[in-house]
């Protein structure tokens, strides 16, 4: 199986020849001060920049439907906010997946993935992080375990919470600015991020399919 950094090249340039209408987008937002029902970047109205983000991309041939009215919109994303800041975590992110309000990525995959990296940033990842399955958002779903990951999915784009840097909590504090620390599982993208177009305090970025 050829590594990362062989595929991401042959991705990209199926990428750029797909019709902006048939590719898949992700959008994260930031949320800060922290706490799920701030819902804030730095004291902007992520909502309304979330739809002006969308709207602009519509028009721009991305096939994306009208965002929910700003009250709904928000209690969904507090929704997805929630088991980052709760001790009934694991319950939490069952009841996204029950309610599709989150993607299950399971643990075999994410082995696998974990599988093609270079030795060195493979040991270094568990030497850091330790055992994925020992993750906070790893959950047992429909029989096996998985990465619970909170998005709200709107046709072909899905918004996400941008996650934490480190687990638990008090880690991300002091890692938060240190470009040096090797990043958090889980770490795969399974579309490559390739276009990061901003609108206030939203990102989007074109996947791969």
């Amino acid at each position: 199986m050829p590594g990362p950094w062989l595929t991401v090249p042959s991705a990209l340039t199926r990428l750029q020849r797909k019709p902006a209408g048939q590719q898949q987008l992700a959008l994260m937002f930031w949320n800060y001060p922290a706490g799920e029902k701030n819902l804030s970047s730095s004291y902007m109205n992520i909502p309304r920049s979330l739809g002006s983000t969308a709207d602009a991309l519509r028009e721009a041939g991305y096939d994306i439907p009208p965002l929910p009215p700003e009250e709904e919109l928000i209690t969904r994303l507090q929704r997805l906010l929630a088991p980052a800041y709760s001790h009934e975590r694991p319950a939490l992110l069952k009841q996204l997946l029950a309610d599709g309000l989150a993607a299950p990525l399971p643990l075999a995959r994410y082995r696998q993935w974990l599988d093609t990296l270079p030795e060195v940033t493979r040991q270094a990842l568990l030497t850091r992080w330790g055992d994925p399955a020992r993750t906070l958002s790893v959950v047992d779903w429909q029989g096996e375990p998985v990465f619970a990951i909170p998005r709200l999915q709107l046709g072909k784009l899905a918004i996400l919470p941008q996650p934490g840097r480190a687990n638990p909590a008090p880690m991300a504090t002091s890692t938060a600015r240190r470009p040096s620390t090797t990043p958090p599982v889980p770490t795969p993208c399974p579309r490559t991020p390739t276009w990061p177009p901003t609108c206030g305090s939203a990102r989007a970025l074109r996947m791969t399919p």
